[in-house]
């Protein structure tokens, strides 16, 4: 057996992979990454968004349960009931008890989830001994494209809400 074999007899066939297949595994990798990463903070987004929302809820509810009951700060001689207010794209949304010859005291803060906005100026009132609202409309929170918006009737319905844009 001749050890030194010409370059033409010996073995070209070598295990593993070509640099261009490697590439093209990598390539592959780095876009299944990437999509995966772009849905997730989608999904993250949505969600914080969501919270938000029903976080919102929930002080409405409070809102509105204080003026039903005729809970009264220190300060209020006579209830009238409880206003929910926040600004356009704003973050800061307050809860104040309607007083006499209307006099409000800021009773709460509330501040949305970062990234969260409101949507449009908020100013509705929760009466303490008719019940009902007064500014009922649709209470609607952005952060980013999305959307989050939920109504309240004038008769004090706060409806269950969803993201709505997308």
């Amino acid at each position: 057996m001749n050890i030194l074999a010409s370059p033409s007899t010996r073995s070209t066939s070598q295990g593993g992979f070509t640099l261009l297949e490697m590439l093209i595994a990598t390539v592959v990798m780095m876009m299944m990454t990437g999509i995966g990463l772009a849905s997730y903070l989608r999904f993250t987004e949505r969600q914080t968004l969501r919270n938000a929302g029903k976080e919102l809820q929930t002080y409405m509810r409070a809102a509105q349960s204080r003026a039903r009951s005729g809970d009264r700060p220190t300060g209020c001689a006579q209830l009238f009931g409880y206003a929910v207010t926040g600004a356009n794209g704003g973050v800061q949304i307050q809860l104040s008890a309607v007083c006499e010859n209307g006099v409000e005291v800021v009773t709460d803060t509330y501040t949305l989830p970062s990234g969260s906005t409101l949507g449009g100026a908020l100013d509705m009132t929760f009466g303490s001994l008719k019940g009902g609202v007064t500014g009922a409309g649709t209470v609607t929170l952005i952060s980013g494209a999305q959307e989050y918006e939920f109504t309240v009737s004038q008769g004090g319905e706060i409806g269950d809400g969803d993201i709505v844009a997308q």
